[in-house]
């Protein structure tokens, strides 16, 4: 006969799973344009993806996440491309245009 303590049964482990929020975002085939100009709708998927972002996206291009971690201004795991090239300077347009 056992006298001590009762035996806890072992923890179970699970698997922390991504939120939904958190998911990486979509890429789908551009939508037709006329010049700058859309036709028709925006795809849902980009309405999700600008949701996702949203939170992270400034009215100030150069002290917004979305922009600084890219670029290696803040904490993120790798430079994705320099300050002042094609990509960057699309995202400050992006932000100072009111992301749209």
């Amino acid at each position: 006969m056992h006298r001590g303590p009762p035996e806890r049964p072992a923890p179970v482990i699970r698997p922390v799973l991504p939120s939904a929020s958190r998911s990486r975002p979509k890429l789908t085939r551009p939508p037709a344009c006329d010049g700058d100009i859309l036709i028709g709708t925006e795809p849902a998927s980009y309405r999700e993806n600008f949701q996702a972002v949203q939170f992270t996206v400034q009215t100030d291009p150069l002290s917004s996440p979305f922009y600084r971690r890219p670029v290696g201004l803040d904490s993120h795991p790798r430079v994705m491309f320099d300050e002042g090239t094609p990509e960057a300077e699309l995202i400050i347009e992006w932000i100072g245009g009111g992301g749209t």
